[in-house]
């Protein structure tokens, strides 16, 4: 949250009004949800989504991502992120691995999900476009046969 603080703290110089329409935008928080049984036909297809989200945060997250692909980090805890809020108590572990396994339910609300450092970049360039504040339509993150989706949508819809 320090970049947000700092944000604000340099923005004190201008009018009231815009002090308070940015220290509102920082307030706003990227949200992680589980769905379950999305699909009658299927019933345990699932989606983990982040969604409601601007194009700050998309950014923030996309950063994640790169770390991951790059090496510096091997896992995040994105329920933990000051700019991310759980639905229902949602936890999600973001790993780099040796192999692509998705998204995998370790309990009723915490899940991991473990790609390679490759497959973490490609999610990077699917993220990108949000970041340049086209907000419209939605990306899932991987093309892995399982049964959990992972969406990435700032209208939570797909």
């Amino acid at each position: 949250m320090v970049p947000s603080l700092q944000f604000i703290e340099e923005a004190s110089s201008l009018a009231y009004s815009s002090r308070t329409i940015v220290a509102s935008y920082t307030d706003r928080k990227m949200k992680v949800e589980y769905l379950a049984n999305i699909n009658s036909a299927h019933p345990k297809e699932s989606i983990l989504r982040v969604f409601d989200f601007d194009s700050t945060q998309a950014c923030k997250f996309r950063d994640i991502l790169s770390k991951l692909a790059t090496g510096p980090t091997s896992e995040m805890d994105i329920s933990d992120l000051p700019f991310v809020t759980s639905i229902d108590g949602c936890r999600l572990i973001l790993k780099a691995g040796i192999r692509d396994r998705g998204l995998s339910q370790v309990s009723s609300t915490d899940f991991e999900c473990t790609l390679t450092k490759l497959t973490w970049e490609n999610a990077e360039g699917l993220v990108e476009p949000f970041c340049q504040g086209d907000l419209s339509g939605y990306q899932w993150l991987y093309d892995l046969d399982n049964d959990i989706k992972f969406l990435f949508s700032p209208s939570g819809d797909w």
